[in-house]
């Protein structure tokens, strides 16, 4: 959850003191996926800055596949998170 112009993975925000993530198992679902996506895009990050030199072509390969589905994961991840986002932020007549 993004507040104060700034990502959160607290309950509140630090600055501001909203409630982010109200309690709820859905809302620590919601967080937990983030928190997932957050790392698959973290560990892309980590293959795009990784050595594409080695003289083994098989190793620069194996590091090209390794980010694109690093990049997938994340994106799939995200999308469950926005899901999940649309299906809390529905009143509650939408929901059943």
């Amino acid at each position: 959850m993004i507040c104060c112009a700034k990502p959160r993975a607290t309950r509140f925000c630090p600055e501001c003191g909203t409630e982010l993530y109200p309690a709820g198992v859905l809302s620590d679902l919601l967080r937990h996926v983030e928190r997932v996506a957050s790392q698959h895009a973290k560990n892309a990050d980590l293959y795009d800055k990784a050595d594409l030199d080695a003289s083994d072509p098989d190793y620069k390969e194996r590091l090209l596949r390794r980010n694109a589905r690093y990049r997938r994961l994340s994106a799939t991840w995200r999308a469950y998170a926005e899901a999940l986002r649309a299906l809390l932020a529905a009143p509650a007549s939408q929901k059943r």
